[in-house]
Formats: structure tokens, sequence, C-alpha cells
């Protein structure tokens, strides 16, 4: 329990609608005086996740291959069943017009960008393109918009390029929309004249996925140090009632862009919460896949215990 003193704790954090109560303090943990960090220099998401894996930061939003990949190397990151972002990934993929991509099995023997080829959406892509295409990673060529690490090595027999300079983000994208490159992964809409979505039809293509498997893809996960969990046990709890209380605000929250993608999601999900905080049947059965690819894709040696991940509660 909380003691008379609040704990101080300052948190890395994106401007999701989950977020937005705590940041302007709509909702309040109790027992703990917040601060929420959401500015961070260029590339911000992944100098936030960088601060946070380094200990700078109390906690905060972390792509989850990179949390999970950490684990193996420190165990100094405990998770809570928060997921601030998640996100159907057929809608992912999108291919030159003149590329000849009408299928998923159309991308063998493609050049496909991906900005990291290690980043959650790109994991989740490929464990997509493998579990229900047969497509495996080795099939397709690859060009990522920097150099990688591997936990346990390049996967074998799998090509993975460097994009000649700039080596960033828009230039993938720029390849990709030019015919340079047939296709491109981002988890957002990159379409423009001559890069289309594979799906267009996206909506019915991930209902009918969600409803089939029970899996609503994670790529982003709440992370706390596990210094901060040891230290003062009821953190963890008082920090996911706060997240409970704040999912049931987000509405309030949505501007255009963020209620067509919540309400898309409601819809792929059945009526389902985009927000839910728990670590319930279909979180579990996502995470148990995700584990899986990640081992496939070389960032894990070996797929750990999915509640040893997880901070107690």
């Amino acid at each position: 329990m909380p003691t008379s003193a609040n704990v101080a704790l300052t948190l890395g954090l994106s401007t999701r609608p989950i977020h937005l109560p705590l940041i302007d303090g709509a909702v309040k943990p109790v027992g703990i005086d917040l601060t929420c960090i959401t500015e961070f220099p260029e590339p911000f998401t992944v100098v936030r996740h960088s601060r946070i894996m380094k200990g700078q930061l109390d906690g905060g939003e972390m792509s989850t291959s990179s949390f999970i990949s950490s684990t193996e190397r420190d165990r100094t990151l405990l998770a809570l069943p928060v997921f601030p972002f998640r996100s159907f990934r057929h809608d992912s993929i999108f291919c030159h017009e003149h590329a000849g991509i009408r299928q998923p099995s159309d991308l063998k023997g493609k050049r496909v960008g991906v900005h990291r080829y290690n980043a959650s959406t790109m994991a989740w892509v490929r464990g997509i393109l493998s579990d229900e295409f047969g497509l495996q990673p080795r099939d397709i060529r690859w060009y990522t918009a920097g150099e990688e690490v591997f936990k346990v090595g390049k996967p074998g027999g799998v090509s993975i390029e460097v994009i000649p300079p700039p080596e960033d983000r828009d230039h993938l994208i720029e390849m990709a929309a030019s015919g340079q490159l047939d296709a491109a992964i981002e988890p957002n809409d990159i379409s423009r004249p001559g890069l289309a979505r594979l799906y267009p039809d996206y909506i019915q293509v991930q209902s009918e996925y969600f409803r089939r498997t029970g899996i609503y893809p994670i790529i982003h996960t709440f992370c706390l140090q596990r210094r901060v969990a040891e230290a003062h046990p009821w953190v963890a709890e008082s920090l996911l009632e706060a997240y409970r209380k704040a999912a049931r605000l987000v509405p309030r929250y949505l501007d255009a862009k963020t209620r067509k993608t919540y309400d898309e999601n409601k819809i792929m999900l059945d009526g389902g919460d985009p927000y839910a905080c728990q670590l319930g049947t279909v979180e579990r059965r996502t995470l148990e896949a995700f584990l899986n690819y990640l081992v496939a894709d070389g960032a894990l040696t070996r797929k750990p215990e999915l509640e040893s991940l997880f901070a107690a509660i």
C-alpha cells in the first residue's frame, strides 16, 4: 500500500488517447506523483524506447519486440498488462502498382522495404505471412533503413540489405512509391499515387482474422523499471488501476483521425475494447504467438514464460 509520502515517477509516453487522461491530470494514480514526458528528439520513438531501456526513465511506452528482446539481456524491465498501441497488421502491407502483387503469395521474391527488420509491426507481418500463407522470411528480399542488431545472428538464408543513402524511413517509402522497391510494410497509412494497400478491404479481412484466431496484435506495451516495482510493490497495481480509468475516458479524447481508428478497431473486435488493460484470453493468445515469431526471427534465443515478463499484481 502507498506510504504517507507519494512516490515520484517519470514516464516516457506518446500522446495516444489512453495516455491523455494521465498527461492532463484527469486521472491521477494513487500514491504517485506523475511526470509525463512526451517530447523526445527524432527519431522520437526510438529515443523514448532507448531511454526507458537505459533506466533514464522510470517506465513508459515501449516497443513490445524491443522490450521482450531486452529481457534476455538484463531483466531491468517488467510489463504491465497495458497495451497503448494495438493494431491488426494486414493493412500495413503496401504494394507498388506495377509490381504484380495481388495476393500475399505474390510477395515471393519481391523487394520489400521495412524501416527496421526487428520492429514489432514487421515481426507481426512476417508471422502472419508465415502462419496464414506459408510465406517464409527467406522467400522475400528485405530492405531496411538502417543496420540491424540480431540476438542470435541474422536469420539463416534471409536476404536483408540496407537501402542507399539517405538511410531513413522517408527515403524507403519514396523508393516503394517510385517502384525501386516492390512493396513496403508500414504501421501508418502511406497510400499515395503508385502505392496502395495489398488489402483495400482490410476491415473485412482483419475482422475475419480475429474471429478465426482470437489474435489482436500488440505493438507497444507499458513497461516499468524492475527497481521501482521491487522498491514499491503497490506501484504496479496503482498504475494499472489508473490506466483502466484512463481507458474508460478514451472516447472523450478522440479527434477525427483517432476516432476513425478507434471505431474501425471496435468493428474488427466485434465490439470489444481496443484499450482493454488486462491479460485475458485474447492477450495471452496474442503474446504467445508473438513470442514464437520473435524466436523464429532471431530476436530471442528461447521462448520465455509469459508470466515472467509481467509485474506481479
